[in-house]
């Protein structure tokens, strides 16, 4: 098995390493495919948003999405931001959690990552000790729900 996770080269042969090969023991495997799709993310050729990412993490672990959101975060991107935010309203009731991917947001020091975090302290409620330039008006924090393009509108203005 460890010799088809090394060979990914492909995002169809990412998804389906993700969707039928990590499931059955995500501690062996989750590491190793996603160190394998990074370079796929990276060149353009593993497309998000993709529900199937969505899917995986709705059924796997705690320790598995986050995993999952250390992938997406090393990979900045309005579209990688996107499936972290998806995931980040699975962590709603760990604040704590959500407090350190703010944190870690605002150190990375980009314009969007920073505005990922301006919007997440906004959405999630968090008490940040940050200014941001980025204004969402409570009516705006609804539409972050309604899908990856006006997601994308409200990240990048």
């Amino acid at each position: 098995m460890e010799r088809r996770i090394k060979a990914c080269a492909s995002a169809e042969e990412f998804w389906t390493l993700l969707m039928e090969v990590v499931p059955q023991n995500s501690r062996a495997y989750l590491g190793s495919v996603l160190k394998q799709g990074a370079p796929l993310l990276r060149q353009g050729q593993l497309g998000l948003p993709d529900e199937r990412l969505g899917r995986f993490c709705a059924q796997g672990s705690e320790i598995d999405r986050a995993k999952v959101l250390d992938f997406l975060l090393g990979c900045p991107g309005v579209a990688t931001y996107y499936e972290a935010f998806q995931l980040f309203k699975h962590m709603a009731d760990n604040r704590a959690a959500l407090y350190r991917y703010c944190q870690r947001l605002m150190n990375e020091g980009s314009d969007i990552s920073y505005n990922l975090a301006s919007v997440m302290s906004l959405y999630f409620d968090l008490q940040l000790p940050a200014t941001f330039a980025l204004r969402v008006e409570p009516y705006q924090l609804s539409r972050l729900d309604a899908g990856y393009d006006a997601f994308r509108k409200i990240l990048k203005p």
